[in-house]
């Protein structure tokens, strides 16, 4: 139950062979000794993730992978205003650009309103406002309904994690992060 890195490898010092390899890493370290092939050329054309056993389904086209079924990654009060941090549903061990829904709200009728800002960690931590930069990712215009905004572009960790922060909150307060899917450029960029 990990991710794993699809490498299109070929055998220059041999016979020209062609195949197709799996890596627990994203540089391919192991290629050379799974095939016994002396300096391979390789190329990692996409990452899998497995869980409870199985391949996550996914669609590709080009640098775009669509899980076939969403996943709910957050359903959780973070607890305040201050930056939090999610782990999503994609590949490790490198950053791609999550794409997800969510949402946050006041679970309870004539709450309080609140935004959402989802950012990368690697970026300033900065509040949320309706005025001044960095705006909202997920604003809310209501606080008696969830408003789910997507999707929402995020560039993650290599351990597949992302920030969030509120605007404002009460002890009723959920967010909802569901991961769509990814973009890779697969070592392009």
């Amino acid at each position: 139950n990990d991710p794993y890195h699809v490498f299109l490898i070929k055998n220059i010092n041999d016979d020209n062979t062609v195949d197709i390899i799996f890596d627990d890493n994203p540089t391919g370290t192991n290629i050379a000794t799974a095939t016994s092939w002396t300096s391979p050329a390789q190329r990692r054309i996409g990452s899998i993730i497995r869980a409870s056993a199985a391949i996550l389904g996914f669609v590709q086209d080009a640098d775009h992978f669509q899980l076939a079924t969403a996943l709910l990654d957050y359903n959780t009060d973070p607890g305040g205003t201050s930056a939090f941090s999610v782990t999503l549903t994609v590949p490790t061990d490198i950053r791609v650009i999550a794409r997800v829904n969510a949402t946050a709200s006041d679970t309870v009728a004539g709450g309080t309103k609140t935004d959402l800002y989802l950012s990368d960690l690697s970026t300033t931590d900065m509040a949320v406002s309706t005025t001044a930069a960095p705006l909202a990712s997920a604003p809310n215009a209501s606080s008696t309904t969830m408003l789910p905004v997507g999707p929402i572009d995020v560039r993650t960790s290599t351990n597949a994690q992302i920030r969030g922060r509120l605007e404002a909150r009460t002890v009723n307060t959920v967010v909802r992060i569901a991961t769509l899917g990814w973009i890779d450029h697969r070592g392009r960029g």
